[in-house]
């Protein structure tokens, strides 16, 4: 089940209190690193990919989010590096919004 959250830095913190909880749920993890990419705190959201790439390394939806605030801190070389990235664009699809929209899974 998802729930709209009126505001990003809401569903940051909704995110914030699943991985207290469960540290271990990768989309949750990505979803953080989406939302902070967006919110312009990169460095955090650097974290967050990485944080998902720690539990799973192969993890496409964060190797893809990563590369990207690696891109948007200007540090190409480093998105390029990323593991299976080689400079393709982000895919379509990938973000946890639609038209603005936060959505984060309820329990």
């Amino acid at each position: 089940e998802f729930r709209r959250c009126s505001s990003d830095l809401a569903a940051i913190a909704k995110i914030d209190q699943v991985l207290r909880e469960d540290p271990d749920i990768l989309e949750a993890h990505n979803i953080m690193g989406n939302l902070l990419t967006k919110e312009g705190q990169l460095n955090e959201a650097v974290e967050a990919y990485q944080e998902a790439l720690a539990r799973d390394p192969e993890y496409k939806p964060a190797l893809f989010g990563l590369a990207l605030a690696y891109q948007e801190l200007g540090r190409p070389k480093d998105a390029d590096a990323t593991p299976g990235r080689a400079g393709r664009p982000r895919p379509r699809g990938i973000w946890y919004a639609e038209h603005g929209v936060s959505w984060v899974r309820a329990k």
